[in-house]
């Protein structure tokens, strides 16, 4: 029995033989959810400047990175990266739902920075 994973939680479910097409119509994937590295610890001691604006550690700027962050961080196919790259400008978690609707943007919305 194949092993596809929920739309919602991306859980692994056994699928039956022969009914990867249905489950692939009610959302469920054939590829693991993409998890976060866990973050990297910053060096004790280190001074930023006050002037300087601290980016949030793990963050993507959804209407700045390359197509290989977009594929990589999150997980997408290379057209799917593409799609996303040329529907920019995003300014909500919505936006990118309507876009590209099989990626669960609500978990990934931690990751994402809309500057």
């Amino acid at each position: 029995m194949p092993i596809m994973y929920e739309p919602q939680h991306g859980m692994p479910v056994q699928v039956p033989d022969g009914r990867e097409n249905d489950f692939l119509a009610l959302g469920y994937r054939t590829t693991p959810p993409y998890t976060p590295p866990p973050p990297t610890p910053k060096p004790t001691g280190e001074q930023i400047p006050e002037n300087k604006e601290e980016e949030a550690p793990g963050r993507v700027k959804i209407n700045s990175a390359s197509l290989k962050e977009l594929s990589e961080r999150f997980g997408l196919s290379t057209p799917q990266a593409k799609e996303l790259k040329d529907g920019r400008p995003y300014a909500t978690v919505e936006d990118l739902i309507a876009k590209i609707p099989d990626i669960d943007w609500v978990t990934l919305s931690t990751q994402i920075n809309f500057e």
